[in-house]
């Protein structure tokens, strides 16, 4: 009966130690970063359906669009259509202006240094600027070549 006490004590350390492990871990790395005000969802940003502005820099993601989107089974491809969300990286410190985009909490490309400077301006014009998320439609284009080529388009108004 000894035996067994010992057993239930170093059973409960071991789900003791990997429960808190857990604890101090945070969020798995595929989380949504928590610049959304609690309870709340970041604004949508309505386009025209064109998903007219290429993303850049998809080829450093592709870890991430694999594993969403994995190959194509059509044959040259296919286009997917899905809600992803822009978001704001002001400590990019490649560009102050970086705006990420992201689908289902990974990122997967950024907009070009341009459109991301424009969009910018758009938000604060239109007095968004407390807000570091954006919902966005997004059209990706996935290969059925096996080294999982991807194109990342984002569906925004026309910059006036």
């Amino acid at each position: 009966m000894q035996g067994f006490g010992i057993f239930v004590v170093i059973g409960v350390a071991v789900f003791l130690y990997y429960f808190f492990k857990a604890l101090s871990d945070g969020p798995p790395p595929d989380a949504r970063p928590r610049s959304i005000p609690s309870g709340r969802e970041p604004p949508r940003i309505k386009g025209n359906g064109r998903y007219s502005v290429e993303a850049v820099g998809e080829s450093f993601y592709k870890p991430a669009l694999h594993a969403i989107f994995g190959v194509s089974e059509e044959d040259g491809g296919e286009e997917k259509h899905l809600d992803g969300v822009l978001v704001l990286e002001d400590d990019n410190p490649h560009d102050k202006n970086a705006v990420a985009v992201t689908l289902m909490g990974k990122k997967v490309a950024h907009l070009s240094r341009e459109v991301a400077a424009d969009f910018r301006k758009a938000i604060a014009r239109d007095g968004l600027s407390q807000w570091k998320e954006f919902a966005v439609g997004v059209e990706v284009w996935v290969s059925d070549d096996p080294e999982d080529h991807y194109s990342v388009r984002v569906d925004l108004p026309e910059t006036p």
